[in-house]
C-alpha cells in the first residue's frame, strides 16, 4: 500500500537526485540494508517515527520540516482511518443458556 507520505518523500528523493542509499546514510544509518527496512518502515507507518527522523529527512531533501510534518500527519490520519474502517473483530461470544452465578 502506498501512502501519501511515501509518494511525497520518493517524489523529494528524485528531485533531489540523490540515490535511496544516500538519504540512508545521512540519516546516521551505517548499514544500509537495516536503514532502508527502517525507512521503509516508518514511511509506510508500521513503526512511529520519531520528530529527529523526520527533521533529519526534511534537512537531507531540503525541505521544510513543518510541511513534511503536516503530509506525514495528514498520511498517518488516513493510514490509521482506513485501517479502523477495514477493522473485523477476531472473537464472537455467543451464549446459548443464561447462565446464572
Amino acid at each position: 500500500m502506498t501512502t501519501r507520505f511515501r509518494t511525497f518523500i520518493e517524489q523529494h528523493v528524485k528531485e533531489a537526485g540523490i540515490y535511496r542509499s544516500d538519504l540512508v546514510k545521512s540519516i546516521g544509518y551505517w548499514n544500509i540494508n537495516k536503514g532502508l527496512k527502517r525507512i521503509n518502515s516508518m514511511i509506510d507507518h508500521q513503526i512511529p517515527p520519531d520528530d529527529r527522523f523526520i527533521e533529519m529527512v526534511a534537512n537531507t531533501l531540503s525541505i521544510d520540516e513543518d510541511v513534511t510534518m503536516a503530509t506525514f500527519r495528514a498520511s498517518y490520519m488516513e493510514f490509521t482511518a482506513k485501517d479502523r474502517a477495514e477493522f473485523r473483530p477476531h472473537i464472537f461470544i455467543s451464549i446459548r443458556e443464561k447462565v446464572y452465578p
